[in-house]
């Protein structure tokens, strides 16, 4: 039955093409024709009847055909400067990540930062907004996020408090009052290590993200933007790679400025981390010993 139903939707989608086909939307014959196309790919994209990739690939086949687009302009469409260097940029994320290019430079700089726990988150946020500049946003923060989580697990609790203080739970709105509104804020040392980890997996979701912006090939939807600009403003301003990363880098760097005081004096609010916590680089060493010695082969 499952190959009955595949057969039906690939027959379905075809039947979209010729029912749309030469259909006049407000006198537009090659509207009607282009709605049809874009349901026979939505239909294929969401059923996955065939690979992703395949049904990406059917303007070249039917735009000719159809009569939407000549060849020659489909084509130079999947060719255009924008799309080759996506690819390019895809391809040295590969590169980097297959030869562990990016995990050596983060654990070496967050071994250089040292154990202080403010300097360590702000070391994991420059990291990695870094390293979004030239990797996808996704695979920046799945890079740093198993490094995150070693090094949390790792935190030593320290200082004076007694194991029931180290747990006691206090109403973020000051009130002790059973009935008191607020949500609870565990305290004490235990509290500081919970939302130290927390804060610092904010500060790499959020760093991710204003890194992708400083430049061009940050991530996907700058490259649209700039494709844009170029075909909708032709012969105006010329944005180049330079251009953009030197407007954007002062906006970014405040951004993180912005997202680290925040961490601190919201998230973290109310925690000495220097008395609360130590934060002990002996795993991350340990990975980083793990990767071997660079050496010229």
């Amino acid at each position: 039955w499952r190959a009955a139903v595949r057969y039906s939707i690939l027959f379905v989608g075809v039947a979209l093409l010729v029912i749309f086909w030469n259909v006049s939307l407000q006198g537009n014959s090659g509207a009607g024709t282009m709605l049809g196309v874009v349901f026979c790919m939505g239909l294929y994209w969401i059923s996955e009847v065939v690979p992703i990739a395949v049904t990406a690939l059917i303007p070249l086949a039917v735009y000719p055909f159809l009569g939407i687009l000549g060849a020659d302009e489909t084509i130079k469409a999947y060719f255009s400067d924008t799309i080759v260097l996506f690819y390019a940029t895809n391809i040295l994320a590969l590169c980097t990540t297959k030869f562990q290019l990016d995990k050596r430079i983060a654990l070496m700089v967050l071994v250089w930062i040292g154990n202080n726990p403010i300097a360590v988150l702000a070391g994991f946020m420059a990291i990695t907004a870094v390293m979004s500049t030239i990797l996808s946003n996704t695979a920046t923060v799945t890079m740093m996020l198993p490094l995150v989580l070693s090094m949390c697990a790792e935190i030593a609790e320290v200082g004076g408090g007694t194991e029931s203080e180290s747990v006691e739970l206090h109403r973020i709105d000051g009130e002790d009052d059973d009935e008191a509104p607020g949500p609870l804020r565990q305290t004490g040392v235990r509290g500081a290590k919970h939302w130290y980890t927390v804060a610092v997996l904010l500060g790499v979701a959020y760093a991710a993200n204003i890194g992708g912006t400083i430049t061009v090939i940050g991530t996907g939807t700058n490259l649209i933007f700039y494709d844009l600009y170029h075909n909708m403003f032709e012969g105006e301003l010329e944005v180049n790679f330079a251009m953009w990363s030197l407007f954007v880098l002062p906006f970014a760097l405040i951004f993180l400025v912005v997202e680290l005081v925040v961490l601190r004096f919201v998230v973290l609010w109310g925690y000495d981390l220097k008395k609360c916590l130590v934060v002990k680089n002996d795993v991350l060493e340990r990975k980083l010993v793990a990767l071997g010695a660079t050496r010229v082969e």
